[in-house]
């Protein structure tokens, strides 16, 4: 029997937030970004003011400062997609919170902690 890998559930990332939607932002992932799972670290490129995947190598500018966790899965391939990001005040499973490159986990969730998101 063939296994199969299973994306992450939208929010399943989350143990508790801020009451309301405090603890969330809207914003938009860049076409060409490809699918991004739910619960995978961001940051901001600067020239377009787009969020994109949290890299330490800070390729393109502005992502490695880290601004949240993406809610729920996206797929920018090939057009700009609404998404909703985990900004502040909340406390997330340490497992289920990712990085594009495993190397930069750490110093992810330090960027995390600076935002009020802590991992548990």
């Amino acid at each position: 029997m063939a296994s199969q890998a299973e994306s992450p559930a939208t929010g399943s990332f989350i143990f508790s937030e801020a009451r309301g939607t405090r603890s969330r932002e809207n914003v938009v992932i860049p076409s060409g970004a490809g699918v991004i799972p739910a619960g995978r670290v961001l940051g901001k490129v600067t020239a377009t003011g787009k969020y994109d995947n949290y890299r330490s190598d800070n390729t393109p500018a502005g992502v490695s400062t880290v601004t949240g966790i993406l809610y729920a899965e996206v797929d920018a391939t090939s057009a700009d997609q609404a998404a909703v990001m985990i900004a502040r005040d909340a406390e997330v499973v340490s497992t289920r919170v990712t990085t594009e490159v495993g190397g930069d986990a750490a110093t992810g969730a330090t960027g995390l902690a600076t935002l009020g998101i802590i991992k548990r």
